[in-house]
């Protein structure tokens, strides 16, 4: 009897002591980094406070100090502390744009949303600015914040304003962190937990305006609404409108039938290393031919089924290149460029073209030449480019463009063409022939260089290239694919119209150019560039959603060294 009691208590402490730590288990697990990057999307609270015409909003899920430290949870060991420290400069220099020191002033009671709003102003005397929104973790941290922020700037010199609008208080007056310019600013409380600062009284005021009115307010945008369904889950949501495309995201507003009302959302979300958005982009009526959710398109006298695929292309593409682009139809989507056609057809720019432009000219353009211009402006597709710093090869169907054609283009730029051998394997060649100075002045010999060639393939395959030896190492390196391959498999490139795999400098080439990557490094008082390893962009089309308004979503993907 006493072993049976014995043997009773020994089990039930063992289960309570298993029960304790499943718990302990769960518990840290729920509060790990890595547990809360993935996370479900919702319309925070703080977008009812947040005009509908805000040109951009900027919402964060987790605690202010979440990003530094899921930073060193993924580093490598011996970068962990610099990464983390890099995120929080990034925070720190956030808060202080907009006179805040997060240290002293937010650390202390600041949960888990943070929402920032830029404002342009209306027609009329509605100001511009900006709106923060910080929620309490407790009701008492967000009073003692406001009465500390207000005493000290008080004691600074500012001259407060306390004042009552649609039944909220209201304290409004100049304050700045020590050093910094004094600048407007205006505070509210709501519900005990909201903290509401904005870049002036009357920016403030709009909040509170729109907050009663549910066609003028943000949370209660349909748009909104179905965009985060779609989306799913993220730690952040970007939200751009009309001007904001534009001005800050570099995305014109004319991508859309609705003008002006064309609005983007994207969702953040790191992945380990990788800091990955999914945009919902507004998508024209009746888009180009080439950025239709279709099959590659097929000249007429080639059946589709016959044509290589983009799949195809891929599992052939090698590896150790700098960029790789495959663009579902090149020349559908490059023939309504502006002027600076090869044929002198001076076209009209579609929206799309103008926002793709950069970065698939920054692509194609790489190495400059008649080639690779008239290849891409003529392939009904499949084409896949890969770029590296010593040439280029790309990839097509062995048919397109019809080479009769292309021949007699490239012969009125000047390049002659000739058959070739190498390594028992026929080739076409184009190269520019040009005569060398000779003695007094007189003509010598004529030399040639190589402009281009091209390799049928296996299969329905050809390849071409600016390097004779990218054409030797890509027939006889083995099939499999390469990492750059690899990422663009992971994210279904084979069915989009374009897909781009960047590494660096490529990369940080054209982040360079991109206003909110100026900004980020501003803040964080570093250059980003040495942390970037690559950058991945896929562009499809979706099914118009539940008010038939069509969309494209692009995929964007920045990963960081290790």
């Amino acid at each position: 009897m006493a072993a049976r009691r014995f043997l009773a208590t020994l089990l039930a402490v063992a289960l309570v002591g298993l029960g304790l730590g499943t718990g302990g288990w769960l518990l840290a697990l729920r509060q790990s980094p890595l547990h809360q990057a993935r996370q479900a999307l919702s319309v925070p609270e703080a977008a009812r406070f947040i005009p509908r015409r805000a040109p951009l909003t900027l919402h964060w899920f987790t605690a202010a100090d979440w990003p530094a430290r899921y930073a060193a949870s993924v580093a490598p060991t011996r970068r962990r502390e610099q990464a983390a420290d890099a995120l929080r400069r990034l925070r720190d220099g956030l808060f202080a744009s907009a006179g805040l020191d997060y240290g002293s002033e937010l650390a202390g009671w600041l949960g888990d949303e943070v929402s920032l709003s830029v404002l342009e102003p209306r027609e009329g005397d509605a100001p511009s600015g900006w709106l923060l929104a910080l929620r309490s973790r407790d009701e008492e941290g967000a009073r003692r914040f406001l009465q500390r922020f207000w005493q000290i700037r008080s004691l600074a010199g500012a001259d407060l304003t306390v004042s009552s609008y649609r039944g909220m208080g209201l304290i409004s007056g100049r304050g700045s962190l020590l050093g910094s310019p004094p600048r407007p600013l205006a505070t509210a409380l709501i519900n005990d937990r909201l903290v509401l600062i904005a870049s002036g009284r009357g920016v403030l005021e709009e909040a509170l305006d729109v907050s009663q009115i549910d066609e003028l307010n943000l949370a209660a945008d349909p748009d909104l609404g179905a965009a985060v369904e779609r989306l799913g889950s993220g730690v952040g949501l970007l939200t751009a409108r009309g001007g904001g495309l534009d001005r800050w995201l570099a995305v014109p507003s004319t991508l859309s039938d609705r003008g002006p009302q064309a609005s983007l959302v994207a969702a953040i979300q790191p992945q380990d290393r990788t800091l990955a958005a999914r945009v919902l982009l507004p998508w024209p009526a009746q888009p180009s031919p080439a950025l239709s959710p279709s099959p590659s398109a097929a000249p007429a006298t080639k059946p589709a089924a016959t044509m290589v695929t983009s799949a195809e292309l891929l599992e052939r593409a090698g590896r150790g290149f700098d960029a790789l682009a495959l663009i579902d139809q090149p020349a559908a989507l490059l023939q309504a460029t502006a002027a600076g056609d090869p044929d002198g057809r001076p076209g009209v720019p579609s929206p799309w073209v103008q926002g793709l432009g950069p970065i698939l000219r920054g692509v194609l353009d790489r190495e400059a030449g008649p080639l690779l211009q008239r290849l891409a402006r003529a392939d009904a597709g499949p084409l896949l480019l890969a770029w590296r710093q010593d040439g280029w090869l790309v990839g097509t169907d062995r048919d397109q463009p019809p080479l009769a054609e292309l021949s007699e283009r490239l012969r009125l730029d000047g390049l002659a063409e000739s058959p070739l051998v190498l390594d028992e394997v026929p080739l076409r060649i184009w190269s520019r022939l040009a005569a060398a100075p000779g003695r007094s002045g007189r003509l010598g010999e004529l030399d040639a260089s190589l402009v281009g060639a091209r390799l049928e393939g296996e299969g329905r395959q050809a390849w071409w290239s600016n390097r004779l030896e990218l054409l030797r190492d890509h027939r006889l390196q083995p099939s499999q694919p390469g990492p750059e391959v690899r990422r663009l498999q992971a994210l279904d490139a084979e069915r989009a119209p374009v897909a781009l795999t960047l590494a660096n400098p490529v990369a940080t080439s054209l982040l360079s150019r991109w206003l909110p990557w100026t900004l980020l490094q501003g803040l964080a008082a570093q250059p980003l560039a040495p942390v970037v390893e690559g950058l991945d962009l896929v562009l499809e089309p979706l099914e118009p959603d539940a008010a038939e308004r069509p969309l494209a979503e692009l995929q964007a993907r920045l990963r960081f060294s290790g």
